[in-house]
């Protein structure tokens, strides 16, 4: 995730080099892979965008009505998670 710069890098964890870079338009904040989708918050825009795995192309933004989350508890498993964000 590279927010400031409105993007994600894929990465080749093997050859431990940056293979692409997918632009999300406003400051990506996860990752979350499903049905072959990668599904990105946009923070700021209240969206959430679908870029497909495999071609790393735009497909759809889905909205997000929710303006303040309910408060949420981080668990150490969690933490760990989050260090774990590798793309094949």
């Amino acid at each position: 995730m590279n927010e400031v710069s409105d993007s994600i890098s894929i990465v080749s964890v093997s050859q431990r080099i940056v293979t692409d870079t997918i632009y999300v338009k406003d400051e990506p904040a996860d990752v979350v892979f499903a049905g072959g989708r990668a599904f990105v918050s946009a923070s700021r825009k209240n969206a959430i965008a679908v870029f497909d795995a495999t071609t790393h192309s735009f497909v759809t933004n889905l909205a997000v009505s929710a303006k303040t989350p309910a408060p949420w508890r981080s668990t150490q498993r969690d933490q760990n998670l989050r260090r774990l964000r590798l793309v094949r």
